[in-house]
C-alpha cells in the first residue's frame, strides 16, 4: 500500500471520451502538479493535483480527462483515463481502477491516505485451514487476538476483509496466498464474523486478508 508521490511538470490536460477516437484540445497547458499512485491487489489508484491557484476554465467536475506531462528527469509520463474530482483550492484529478477488469474505473474523490477503513474491532482472529488429517477435515489455527473489519476505500468493486494485529501466521499464509475462510469474535455484539475466498494482501505483523464483493 505504499504511496509514490512525483512532481510532474509542463502538464497538458484534454477532455477524454472512452470509446470516442477523437483528438481535443487542451483545456490546461504548461502547468505543474503532484501526481501519487498507490496500488493493492488489482486496484490501482492515483491523484494529480495541480499547483494553480485559480480553476482553468473548460473543467467540470465529474468530467473525465486525459493528460500528460513531464518527470523531473525529464521522462515523459500521463494518464488517459481521469476524473476531475476538485476546483478549489486546487485543481485535482482522481480515478480508481481495477487493473483485471478493463474498463472498470471511477472518480476518487479526496486522498490516498486512509486506504483501509477499520469497520468493526474483533478478536480471536481464527483460520480454517485443511487438516493434515483427513479425518479432520478442517483445523484452526489463530492468527491473532486482536484485529479489525476492514474495507478498502473508494476501489471497484468494493473489498472487504479482516486487519489482523501482532499477526502470527502460519508459512503458507504469504502474501498473495488465495482461498483463506478467517473468522473473528465482534467485541461489541460478540458476534462471530466470517468470510471465506479471502486473499493475503500483506502479511507482516499487521496483516490483511481481502476479498472482493461481488454482489449486495
Amino acid at each position: 500500500m505504499q504511496i509514490t508521490t512525483r512532481t510532474v511538470h509542463d502538464i497538458t490536460i484534454f477532455p477524454y471520451v472512452p470509446g470516442v477516437a477523437a483528438t481535443f484540445e487542451p483545456v490546461v497547458s504548461c502547468e505543474t502538479g503532484v501526481w501519487r499512485q498507490r496500488r493493492l491487489l488489482n486496484h490501482g489508484q492515483e491523484r494529480l493535483v495541480l499547483d494553480a491557484d485559480v480553476a482553468p476554465e473548460g473543467l467540470s467536475i465529474g468530467a473525465s480527462y486525459g493528460w500528460r506531462g513531464h518527470l523531473d528527469d525529464g521522462t515523459a509520463t500521463g494518464a488517459m483515463w481521469t476524473f476531475c474530482t476538485d476546483l478549489a483550492p486546487r485543481v485535482g484529478f482522481g480515478v480508481t481502477r481495477n487493473w483485471a477488469r478493463p474498463g472498470c474505473v471511477a472518480p476518487l474523490y479526496g486522498g490516498l491516505e486512509d486506504a483501509v477503513l477499520r469497520l468493526e474491532p474483533l478478536r480471536d482472529v481464527i483460520a480454517l485451514i485443511p487438516s493434515p488429517n483427513p479425518s479432520v477435515g478442517l483445523a484452526q489455527a489463530q492468527l491473532g487476538r486482536a484485529g479489525w473489519l476492514v474495507m478498502l476505500s473508494s476501489v471497484v468493486p468494493a473489498c472487504v476483509g479482516f486487519l489482523i494485529e501482532e499477526a502470527h501466521l502460519p508459512l503458507h499464509l504469504c502474501e498473495g496466498a488465495e482461498g483463506v475462510s478467517i473468522k473473528a469474535t465482534s467485541l461489541r455484539t460478540l458476534q462471530t464474523i466470517g468470510l471465506q475466498d479471502l486473499r493475503c494482501a500483506q502479511a507482516s505483523d499487521t496483516s490483511l486478508f481481502l476479498r472482493e464483493i461481488s454482489s449486495c
